[in-house]
């Protein structure tokens, strides 16, 4: 008896310097490890930027950023980090960029 083969391709977009990008992208590779047919299905990843008019090469404060961007007052955005932070590590990932990192620009 001759079994017919599907193979299925799956694409990804990811903006690499966004947290939630990075956690999602966790989660999609988990889901597809526990398909058994895994190794039926190619993933192409492309990246993409989540906030194209951000200028090049400049780095701000994540919750500064927040604050601005989302209108939150600086509780809510210390609470989103932390939550954030939160949902990495329940899946693995250790998130610690809260208050010392920035959100870099695109490279020009």
């Amino acid at each position: 008896m001759l079994r017919a083969l599907a193979h299925r391709a799956s694409g990804y977009l990811v903006d690499v310097v966004r947290p939630w990008c990075h956690l999602g992208k966790r989660r999609f590779e988990r889901a597809l490890d526990s398909l058994p047919s895994r190794d039926d299905v190619t993933v192409v990843y492309r990246s993409f930027e989540a906030d194209p008019g951000v200028p090049p090469c400049v780095t701000r404060p994540t919750l500064e950023m927040l604050v601005s961007k989302y209108r939150m007052n600086p509780i809510q955005a210390e609470r989103a980090h932390l939550h954030t932070e939160q949902r990495a590590a329940d899946d693995g990932l250790m998130f610690r960029c809260a208050r010392r990192c920035g959100v870099p620009g695109p490279a020009s």
